[in-house]
């Protein structure tokens, strides 16, 4: 994590979002075949936000939601 970055995050127990912008590039071969993955990271695009816990979705939030689902099924 960029040094900036990190010194963002004022409390250790809150919950953040951590952005770069990021390339991603996967060359092939003559024939069609995947030989590889390159990714590339803008750490100078790096951004920390802190999230509200209202918008932070947790497992308990999946679990109820899951199961909420599954039994309309």
């Amino acid at each position: 994590m960029n040094r900036g970055a990190a010194r963002d995050i004022s409390t250790a127990d809150a919950f953040y979002h951590y952005t770069t912008k990021q390339a991603f590039i996967w060359p092939y071969d003559e024939q069609a075949r995947l030989i590889g993955e390159h990714l590339y990271v803008d750490m100078t695009s790096a951004k920390v936000e802190r999230l509200n816990t209202d918008d932070v979705v947790t497992t308990d939030w999946v679990q109820q939601t899951a199961k909420a689902l599954l039994r309309t099924l």
